[in-house]
């Protein structure tokens, strides 16, 4: 499985914090078909370098995990989790993408009144993510997992995105983000 991520807005939801509309792409780059749910991604993590570069040698001015023990992923196991059935899931077959928007709120924008060192500057910075696919347990994919295994392999992994560019402008217009 290969993910993509194209920055299809930016807005600045205060003056420390940019909010990205991303468009994730998942490709089946396999030889069998992949069953995927339609939707409930969450970011599971992202990371933020100067450049392509710095990513790739592990160089990161931001490494946040800002879903880890959310308070809204328990309340989706426990009450608010759409059935996982048929209606839940697509197949994606071989050399096939499915693509899904998301939005990542970035909160660590310098805003010229805090010095600290884990702000991002204006100018243009490389992100990675890892997309959790699967919030259920495992033993629930398993069970599921052999149960549609004749139609394909049902994808729990996360998975990490090629790292993409996105701008931090100089200057920030506020809007009113959700």
């Amino acid at each position: 499985m290969l993910l993509t991520a194209t920055v299809v807005d930016s807005a600045f939801c205060s003056s420390s914090t940019l909010r990205l509309t991303l468009e994730l792409s998942f490709n089946n780059i396999g030889t069998k078909p992949i069953l995927l749910r339609k939707d409930g991604f969450r970011v599971g993590r992202y990371k933020v370098s100067r450049n392509a570069e710095e990513m790739r040698a592990g160089k990161y001015e931001l490494n946040v995990a800002p879903m880890m023990n959310s308070i809204g992923i328990l309340k989706y196991r426990l009450e608010g989790k759409p059935a996982t059935d048929d209606s839940g899931l697509m197949t994606l077959e071989p050399g096939t993408t499915h693509t899904v928007p998301i939005e990542l709120s970035i909160p660590f924008i310098e805003d010229g009144k805090q010095g600290s060192r884990n702000s991002l500057s204006p100018g243009n910075h490389s992100l990675e993510i890892l997309v959790w696919t699967w919030i259920d347990s495992e033993s629930f994919a398993t069970r599921w997992r052999e149960k549609w295994r004749d139609r394909g392999y049902l994808w729990t992994k996360s998975v990490a995105s090629e790292p993409i560019t996105f701008t931090v402008a100089q200057e920030k217009v506020i809007s009113a983000c959700p």
